[in-house]
C-alpha cells in the first residue's frame, strides 16, 4: 500500500543562517529583523514526518528521499511525495 505525504509551503522571513523569524512574537527584537530575506519553507505539521522546525524545501526533499519517498508534485504552495 502506498504512503502519501502532502506538505504545504510558505514564504517566511529568515535570518542569515536560514532560520525562520517569528515576526508575531513580541519578544523578537528589531535587531533580529536586520539582514533578513524571504525563503520558501515547509510548514510544520505534526502528522507529516520531516517537517519539524520549518525546513527549507531542499532539506525536506532530501529527508523524504532518505526515507524512500519520491516527489510526485511540486507547486508554489504544496509538495506531494509518495512511497510504495
Amino acid at each position: 500500500m502506498a504512503s502519501i505525504h502532502v506538505a504545504y509551503l510558505g514564504q517566511f522571513t529568515v535570518n542569515q543562517s536560514g532560520s525562520r523569524i517569528d515576526k508575531t512574537n513580541p519578544n523578537t527584537p528589531i535587531s533580529a529583523m536586520l539582514n533578513t530575506s524571504m525563503a520558501t519553507l515547509v510548514i510544520q505539521d505534526s502528522t507529516i514526518p520531516n517537517t519539524q522546525n520549518y525546513p527549507n524545501l531542499k532539506s525536506y526533499l532530501e529527508a523524504e528521499t532518505a526515507d524512500g519517498y519520491v516527489l510526485q508534485h511540486l507547486s508554489q504552495n504544496i509538495v506531494i511525495t509518495y512511497k510504495q
